[in-house]
This record gives structure tokens, C-alpha cells and sequence, in this order.
């Protein structure tokens, strides 16, 4: 897991769940409001995330329990949308 502090912390200020899968982080906005309507597109439900360092990064399977934030990174793995290097971003 990598830590939001290494994107320069997060942005974003009103996440409502504690863990997101991180399916990709964009320096063009555009480019992520892109992957949310191919997330959204695929049945999943897609979260902009902005960081302080220009990233805007796309969440999926948001949850509050840890053991589904791995079942959803398994699972999201699987689709064609989702890159080998997805990860859980842990909003603490």
C-alpha cells in the first residue's frame, strides 16, 4: 500500500469511506473524469481523489473494512480497466 503522503497528501478533504482501490491517477483532470465514466461504465461506482501534488487519482470499492478492500483490489484486478499497479489508498 502506498502511503498518500508519498502523492504529496491528500487533496480531497470528503471521502466518506476509509479505503478506496486506486485504479489510476492522472495529471489531466479530464483524463480521470475519463476512467470514473469507464469505471462507472463497468458497474462500479468511481471516486475522484485529488492530491496536493496535481493528481487526481480514480477510486473503486470503497469501504470501510479491510479484508473487502482486498476482496474489491482481487476483484478489480480482474477487469479489463484496471491496471496491474492498482492499490489501496488508506484515508486516515
Amino acid at each position: 500500500m502506498l502511503n498518500p503522503a508519498a502523492l504529496g497528501g491528500l487533496f480531497t478533504t470528503n471521502l466518506d469511506y476509509h479505503y478506496y482501490i486506486i485504479v489510476g491517477a492522472f495529471k489531466e483532470r479530464a483524463n480521470a473524469e475519463k476512467m470514473v465514466n469507464i469505471v462507472n461504465a463497468a458497474g462500479y461506482t468511481g471516486t475522484m481523489i485529488s492530491f496536493r501534488n496535481g493528481l487526481n487519482a480514480v477510486g473503486v470499492c470503497q469501504t470501510d473494512d479491510m479484508d473487502k478492500a482486498f476482496e474489491g483490489l482481487a476483484k478489480a484486478k480482474g477487469e479489463s480497466f484496471c491496471p496491474a499497479h492498482a492499490w489501496i489508498l488508506v484515508n486516515e
